[in-house]
């Protein structure tokens, strides 16, 4: 696997090379067009050339027209080379219109841009079809539940590979262990089999990023999938992992591999030469983790990428999963990738409304147990409300009553929790007249159930707060928490203007003087 990464990674400067030469040509072939000679022009595009040429270069890289990945078909290289360059058109339109960079000739922009992608597409049709990229590659058709088989380089071949089989009555499960570690490696293949059979005819091994392949199975048939192909390259990704769940038995195992967003930083600073490298990495940080998230930007990151080569934190991962009804059992980092052991827990939740953008609307407990969606600038990473109690369960709790060492909450999360912005938007829900300005904490569902039955009966019968309880008394155990509301409510049941107004300044005090925050 290391290998063939460095022979891919050679062959994409080499590609880059290559297509350095080709917008050479193409400007030099435009140029010749003009009535005045090439002599002339060169002088005075040399510098803006430069520039272009590097526009040129990032946009390619980002967009993976260098680095091909061996099954890329030749159709899909093409519809590549015309997104990269369409989205390269765009930029410098948008120089040339918006920028009021007028005093360059037109035909010799767009003509350049032009005939470099004419060139493109003749030298992809000739490079693909000699690395043979539109050949079906690992998978054996005539397996009914997809199995894994070995490289198969044509359809003669593996038409006559299936009718041997059929003669020779050959199983091919007894391939997959060879088949796993070659599409693999030795280390991937110990780490799987700890945990399934691969022997087992309830075991499915598939190397895909599509969803018909999955939907080709039974359902709640399989013992154990496991997919070699990292999920970056699934676009609809909870589809794909429900689908998943759909077609495991009750406490199958699916075993999966991603690479994470901190992965994907040490390979790219790797990858690039200094300098070049960080540039790089805040621009793909822009287009592949920032533009999916606002709807304004999320129809350029998939025309530019179609969904592939998607950024993917830890959390967010492992948050999908337990939102699409999986546990972790084991993870493990193997050759800069995350293989993940998950354990089909239950169906899918259908009741929830994950969220993604930076401002979220959680689930929380109101008055007489109603459910209410409490708004608040997004401190942790998408898909962290679902793993609170996997949190929990790892961490337990800190003094204050919230989760030690939560990985969940991000840089930018622990400066707005530091200085209150976080909890701002809640002032919709005061206004809505789902909260007071002073009461208990609107909490979720699994921290609710953390509370005595006494609480809970009580707590339904008053309305949350913006300023709970917690913030005059600074409670430091969850079992002080409890005591402190309990104060809160039976003191403000028998005086509510005046408990309310008591406890406003006394939390007033801590934040102001003991510098108490929000977290």
């Amino acid at each position: 696997m290391a290998n063939a990464s460095r022979k891919q990674v050679r062959r994409g400067w080499a590609l880059w090379i290559i297509d350095l030469l080709i917008l050479v040509v193409a400007f030099l072939f435009i140029a010749k067009l003009k009535p005045a000679t090439v002599r002339i022009y060169l002088p005075r595009y040399s510098d803006p050339f430069y520039v272009f040429l590097g526009i040129w270069s990032v946009v390619s890289f980002i967009t993976g027209k260098y680095f091909l990945i061996r099954k890329l078909r030749r159709k899909d290289y093409l519809v590549m080379i015309l997104l990269s360059n369409a989205a390269i058109t765009g930029i410098v339109s948008f120089a040339i219109y918006f920028l009021g960079y007028y005093n360059f000739s037109r035909l010799i922009v767009y003509g350049t841009i032009g005939m470099a992608t004419l060139l493109e597409l003749g030298f992809a049709g000739v490079f693909t079809y000699y690395l043979k990229l539109n050949r079906k590659g690992f998978y054996y058709e005539g397996e009914p539940e997809g199995r894994l088989l070995e490289p198969i380089k044509s359809r003669k071949e593996r038409k006559r590979l299936k009718e041997e089989a059929r003669e020779k009555e050959i199983d091919v499960d007894t391939e997959l262990d060879e088949t796993l570690i070659e599409a693999s490696s030795q280390e991937v293949h110990d780490f799987i089999v700890k945990y399934v059979d691969l022997n087992s005819p309830k075991t499915i091994l598939f190397s895909t990023t599509t969803l018909f392949n999955i939907q080709k199975l039974k359902r709640n048939h399989a013992e154990a999938i496991i997919n070699l192909k990292r999920i970056n390259d699934v676009r609809h990704l909870n589809t794909f992992f429900r689908t998943v769940n759909e077609r495991l038995v009750e406490g199958g195992t699916y075993i999966l591999n991603a690479e994470t967003a901190e992965e994907r930083r040490k390979r790219l600073l790797v990858k690039f030469p200094p300098v070049f490298n960080y540039i790089y990495l805040w621009l793909d940080y822009l287009l592949k983790r920032v533009a999916p998230k606002i709807k304004a930007t999320r129809w350029l990151y998939f025309l530019i990428t179609r969904g592939n080569n998607r950024v993917l934190t830890h959390v967010e991962i492992l948050g999908r999963l337990y939102y699409s009804g999986f546990e972790l059992i084991r993870e493990k980092e193997i050759e800069g990738r995350s293989y993940l052991i998950m354990n089909k827990k239950g169906a899918p939740k259908n009741n929830s409304n994950p969220s993604y953008g930076p401002l979220i609307r959680l689930r929380r407990q109101g008055k007489d147990g109603k459910t209410i969606g409490v708004y608040k600038f997004r401190t942790m990473y998408p898909y962290s409300e679902f793993l609170q109690e996997y949190i929990f369960n790892l961490n337990n709790l800190q003094e204050g009553g919230k989760i030690k060492d939560d990985f969940r909450v991000s840089p930018m999360g622990k400066f707005l929790r530091k200085v209150w912005l976080d909890e701002f938007p809640m002032i919709l829900n005061l206004l809505k007249g789902q909260l007071k300005i002073v009461g208990v904490r609107p909490l979720s569902s699994h921290y609710f159930s953390l509370y005595s039955d006494e609480l809970k009966e009580k707590r339904t019968r008053v309305k949350p707060g913006l300023i709970p309880p917690f913030y005059a008394d600074m409670p430091e155990t969850l079992e002080e928490i409890q005591q402190s509301e309990l104060r809160y409510i039976e003191a403000y049941q028998k005086s509510p203007l005046k408990t309310d107004w008591s406890y406003f300044w006394k939390a007033v005090e801590n934040i102001v003087l003991n510098r108490a925050r929000s977290a």
